[in-house]
């Protein structure tokens, strides 16, 4: 594997070969090229709008609610919008199995456009998703684990653990102060600094 080539489901397999993980809940499925790519003994989508057929063709807030299973790992990938992923984020936590991993999708934009609220066609968008992977360091990483990796517009792993970052969050998150503050406030890695995820698994 390309170290520029790791794309999302890469690195989902290769938490779940590395900790024999069985069960895979993916939030967002869209069209399935995500979910058809993981290898997982059980695998859960939800997305209301999907194009691929999922279990659950409903929010990721109503699925939250009514849902009684524990998951292995956790991939977020649906609405684009930071308060929607903090709940998201959340709620995932309340269901992860002991020794799990959450990734999220969209966390590292390269523009400010990208990460603005509303959507224009046939551009990047990455929404404000990296608010949620920021807010989550600053008041969690004392029982988690954050890392970022540069890659597929960003893949941000959560694990229960301690976050080696330290920042101060600043009253207002804009685009000027990630770019700024983008390694810290992330703990932004390049796929070069991963070794382990950039090598070909049988």
């Amino acid at each position: 594997m390309n170290q520029d080539q790791v794309m999302r489901w890469d690195l989902i397999n290769h938490q779940i070969q590395k900790h024999k993980y069985n069960r895979y809940l993916e939030i967002g499925v869209d069209d399935g090229t995500c979910f058809s790519k993981v290898r997982c003994h059980y695998k859960v989508g939800v997305d209301p709008a999907a194009s691929h057929p999922v279990r659950y063709p409903v929010t990721s807030d109503i699925f939250f609610r009514h849902n009684a299973e524990v998951f292995d790992i956790i991939f977020i990938d649906g609405a684009h919008y930071s308060d929607q992923v903090d709940k998201d984020i959340a709620n995932a936590i309340g269901i992860l199995a002991p020794g799990g991993s959450i990734i999220l999708h969209d966390t590292n934009p390269k523009s400010e456009q990208a990460q603005q609220s509303i959507r224009v066609k046939d551009q990047t968008w990455n929404g404000d998703t990296w608010k949620s992977v920021v807010r989550f360091i600053a008041h969690h990483h004392e029982r988690f684990s954050v890392i970022t990796l540069d890659t597929d517009h960003g893949l941000t792993l959560i694990q229960r653990g301690v976050c080696v970052c330290r920042f101060t969050l600043p009253e207002k998150l804009t685009y000027d102060w990630l770019d700024g503050n983008r390694i810290e406030a992330l703990n932004l890695l390049h796929m070069i600094e991963v070794q382990d995820l950039t090598k070909d698994e049988a």
